[in-house]
């Protein structure tokens, strides 16, 4: 009896194995880098001002918005986050990062984001930045529907900036906002979010 039941057990087990090698394997790529929009090296840094004393707003009505910073280490951009104003929000943002270091842009294109909260999107190119290499990140926004505080943006800000401002492996050396009014350099941190490829 016992030498019939293992027998079977060894025909089923032979059957239900020969089933599941028909079915398409699942693969996993262990090489696909992750890209998780919370807790950025900005967001951070960000954090850290506004626990500093810095006042979290949103303010500051120029068609232009920009921080230049600097890494510790080479990161890929994955995504970039904004938040937009409601009046503007199906308007795209133009998204500019410029390289300091050979004076030309190496991304440039727009974006829209969403009002209620912060948005990302992701590039519509690969986005390499070198360690040690001085860039400015841009946000701009022209067309306002003939009303300029629709340019405004969530910035922190105190009366006296002290640039740089350093955390984790991002600083920030200095910001400035203009167009249709300005120029206000080192007034501000814009909150424009890029979140690194893990």
């Amino acid at each position: 009896m016992k030498t019939i039941q293992k027998i079977a057990l060894l025909l089923l087990s032979s059957l239900i194995f020969m089933a599941c090698e028909d079915e398409d394997p699942i693969i996993i790529d262990p090489g696909t880098p992750d890209c998780v929009d919370t807790q950025s090296a900005f967001q951070s840094l960000f954090d850290s001002l506004i626990s500093d004393g810095y006042t979290d707003e949103v303010t500051m009505d120029t068609e232009v918005h920009e921080y230049t910073f600097s890494l510790s280490s080479d990161e890929e951009v994955c995504k970039i986050g904004y938040q937009s104003q409601h009046e503007v929000a199906s308007t795209p943002y133009l998204i500019e990062i410029f390289d300091q270091s050979t004076s030309s842009i190496i991304y440039s294109a727009s974006h829209a984001f969403e009002a209620g909260a912060t948005s990302y999107v992701e590039p519509d190119e690969k986005i390499e930045l070198k360690a040690g290499i001085s860039y400015t990140l841009r946000r701009i926004q022209r067309d306002w529907n003939a009303n300029i505080g629709n340019t405004i943006g969530r910035v922190a800000w105190k009366d006296t900036m002290n640039f740089p401002y350093t955390h984790g492996l991002l600083t920030i050396t200095g910001s400035d906002s203009y167009g249709a009014g300005g120029p206000s350099p080192n007034r501000i941190v814009p909150y424009i979010d890029l979140i690194f490829k893990d």
